[in-house]
């Protein structure tokens, strides 16, 4: 639920206005530069490339014309005509150079060279360098309107907000709203809204939810309860046919499957009690050591005269909060496991600070059978003692209820190692 609540978070409604929003400006910005990119090569190759062209032109033909007509002397313009140029112009070629140092006064300015009937007519345009035209005519009115643009991106983000918070709000209640607690009504919280309306049909919708989960709750717990009495019947009747010797091996054989299959089922019952009657996180803990011992001592009978010896190690004491027949269902299913598989050799059982690991000496599993271990009535060591194959599906299940990690692997020298850990 956490996980999905962060996810929710990333993905919400709000997170993509704010997202748009950066996009937005981002864009805005990119076309500002490149607008002023385009001003500044419209201002180089265009307007002061054009504007010195015709004056250059303008000064030829008036100088053909009269011999005497001034070289320009103006606020913005100052020309030179063959040697009488500074020595800082004359080593210029033709065409126009963006930016020449004047050692006059420091400053840089376009330079235009082109030919006038055999000299060379210099033009130096005095207002200042490409640069600063684009700074003054082309940066600062941008910055201007990019400034304004901004602006009204960031009043559109706010209004956009204010209007969809309310759907936000409501879908982060739905997020973090868990399956057992339904009892709380969404549209207390937007009475008045416009989600007003939505909110009620969510909590219509969650109040349907709520009666099928109370219905398949209650269902679950009559239906285990009720079974259990034939189950323990017909595991009795069972034993003791199993137990007569007049039987034939075949018939014998058969008792046993049916003795087998009564005890999966009363372990899916068992299993379904927990899960019908527990809430996921428990009050109390439970003393796992003790738990293994009852089972161990469960277990003894089904080694049937089997040279298996069935070892407990503690290497720590272990309590977890749980209740005591989640933690026998899954130790239980586990060593019942170990049992079926093992025809001679030990069965190891330790306690960890943390977990609880089972190790067999029996056949071992191949490991492309390892990812389907869990999967219910796979069986991966073939064995004509084990059972139909719920058992580890069982233990996964309750595993996953309260937040457990089971984990099934080869042994170093052969057999299998099984083992639980236990958070909390």
């Amino acid at each position: 639920m956490t996980r999905n609540g962060r996810m929710a978070g990333r993905t919400s409604l709000g997170g993509r206005l704010l997202r748009a929003l950066w996009l937005q400006l981002l864009f805005i910005s990119l076309v500002a530069a490149s607008s002023l990119m385009a001003a500044r090569y419209v201002l180089e190759n265009g307007l002061v490339r054009q504007a010195l062209d015709l004056e250059a032109k303008h000064f030829i033909d008036a100088r053909r014309a009269d011999p005497a007509y001034p070289l320009p002397r103006t606020r913005n313009l100052e020309g030179y005509l063959g040697d009488s140029a500074p020595a800082w112009l004359q080593r210029l070629p033709y065409g126009l150079h963006k930016d020449v140092l004047d050692p006059r006064d420091g400053e840089w300015h376009p330079v235009y060279v082109a030919p006038a009937d055999g000299q060379r007519l210099y033009l130096v345009y005095l207002t200042g360098s490409i640069d600063r035209l684009v700074l003054l005519f082309g940066l600062l009115p941008l910055t201007a309107v990019l400034l304004a643009l901004y602006l009204v991106a960031w009043i559109g983000y706010r209004a956009s907000h204010r209007a969809v918070s309310p759907v936000v709000a409501l879908a982060r209640q739905v997020t973090q709203r868990r399956a057992e607690n339904l009892t709380r009504r969404f549209s207390d919280d937007h009475p008045d809204s416009e989600v007003g309306t939505l909110a009620r049909a969510l909590d219509g919708y969650a109040e349907r939810i709520g009666e099928l989960l109370e219905r398949e709750r209650q269902f679950t717990a009559d239906a285990s309860h009720e079974l259990r009495t034939p189950i323990t019947i017909i595991r009795g009747a069972a034993q003791l046919l199993a137990g007569d010797r007049a039987l034939s091996p075949a018939a014998e054989q058969r008792a046993q499957m049916i003795q087998r299959a009564a005890t999966d089922l009363g372990e899916m019952l068992d299993m379904l009690l927990v899960l019908a009657r527990t809430p996921q996180t428990p009050g109390g803990r439970c003393d796992v050591n003790a738990v293994l011992r009852a089972e161990i001592e469960r277990c003894q009978p089904l080694l049937h005269g089997r040279p298996v010896r069935l070892k407990l190690i503690e290497h720590s004491p272990l309590t977890v909060p749980a209740p005591r027949q989640a933690i026998a269902i899954v130790v239980g299913n586990l060593l019942r496991n170990a049992i079926n598989y093992t025809e001679t050799g030990d069965i190891t059982v330790v306690v960890l600070e943390r977990s609880v690991t089972i190790t067999d000496t029996g056949p071992g599993i191949a490991t492309e059978d390892l990812p389907h271990v869990f999967t219910r009535h796979f069986r991966g060591r073939g064995n004509s003692q084990a059972g139909s194959g719920i058992g580890l599906a069982i233990v996964a299940r309750l595993c996953d209820r309260f937040g457990w990690q089971p984990r099934v692997e080869p042994a170093a020298d052969g057999g299998v190692v099984a083992s639980v850990r236990f958070f909390g």
